[in-house]
């Protein structure tokens, strides 16, 4: 199957899930009010296993180790960032929580980033990708879970038993999973054959993704798409441009610390910082009681924005 068949082929998947989802909410065998508990559920069964796997078995050598700071960095740069843009607009307390999210996480995963540096670059692009996305769940669980907790529930307090508590919610595992698979990882722990015979990372992750989109879809109103439109733009500037900007100055300070990147490892931090918000806004949003239904349609433009006119500029750039 060629590059292009693939791409068709997990866009077609995510579209229909998202499409199911909202045609099983207008025709009423299912309401947005599922979504909070289905993404509860799959926290913990789907992207907790996802996140002691994936580190469990990437190859962490020493010299690469600017993927995945820069990886960290950059969500942990762009809080301070959304948080302006989002009292700019003067939000209310839930809109302005989910709009911070949506400003600093993104959608660097096997579902965008990861997928797009496959095609460019194949299984050596895929490898790279693997190393930036592994400090996802620390970095969108340690500053994004309390950040969104304080924002969504006014009544808490941020001291060092909040952070505890909010680490180890339930909520919380894939940090934990990540911090396992690390272990695992550099304890030299062999990683069981029937992982990758069984192709057990598929199996969680073609669910894990799909039931994401389906909830995504469950809280898709199309009538919403018209309403705060500078959300959208200003959303478009600081995934489109602001990150970037700030992933040039990671790379290069990186770089000088600990040496030059591989050629096609540092094209791949760069393609990586263009991403668009990603799903686990709405996934945030939910559990932590913030603006879901926004979330929904800031991800979705974001994304269909990303695809239509960030995407052919990155090929023409980088391929």
């Amino acid at each position: 199957m060629g590059v292009l068949a693939k791409f068709v082929l997990i866009v077609s998947a995510i579209t229909l899930a998202a499409g199911l989802g909202y045609l099983t909410r207008k025709l009423r065998p299912a309401t947005e009010r599922y979504a909070g508990d289905m993404m509860y559920y799959l926290v913990i069964l789907g992207w907790t296993p996802l996140s002691v796997l994936v580190i469990w078995q990437i190859d962490l050598q020493p010299s690469l180790f600017a993927l995945p700071l820069i990886s960290f960095l950059l969500p942990v740069l762009m809080a301070p960032v959304g948080m302006g843009l989002g009292r700019l607009h003067h939000l209310d307390r839930k809109a302005f929580g989910t709009y911070t999210v949506a400003c600093g996480i993104a959608n660097i995963g096997v579902t965008l980033g990861g997928f797009v540096c496959y095609a460019l670059y194949d299984l050596e692009g895929l490898g790279y990708a693997q190393l930036y996305i592994m400090p996802w769940a620390i970095s969108y669980v340690g500053i994004y879970y309390p950040l969104a907790r304080y924002i969504g529930e006014p009544g808490s307090s941020v001291d060092v038993r909040f952070l505890l508590r909010t680490f180890f919610d339930r909520r919380s595992l894939p940090g934990l999973g990540a911090l396992i698979g690390l272990a695992l990882n550099f304890g030299d722990v062999p990683v069981p054959a029937f992982i990758t015979d069984y192709h057990i990372i598929d199996i969680f992750m073609v669910p894990s993704v799909l039931v994401s989109f389906y909830c995504m879809g469950l809280q898709i109103h199309f009538t919403s798409l018209g309403e705060m439109p500078r959300l959208h733009g200003s959303l478009a500037l600081c995934k489109f441009l602001i990150a970037p900007v700030i992933t040039v100055i990671l790379v290069w300070s990186a770089e000088g610390l600990l040496g030059s990147l591989p050629p096609v490892a540092r094209k791949v931090a760069l393609i990586e910082g263009f991403m668009p918000t990603a799903i686990f806004t709405v996934v945030i949003s939910n559990l932590f009681s913030l603006h879901p239904r926004l979330a929904s349609v800031l991800f979705l433009v974001n994304t269909v924005a990303f695809l239509v006119v960030v995407l052919p500029i990155l090929i023409v750039v980088f391929g």
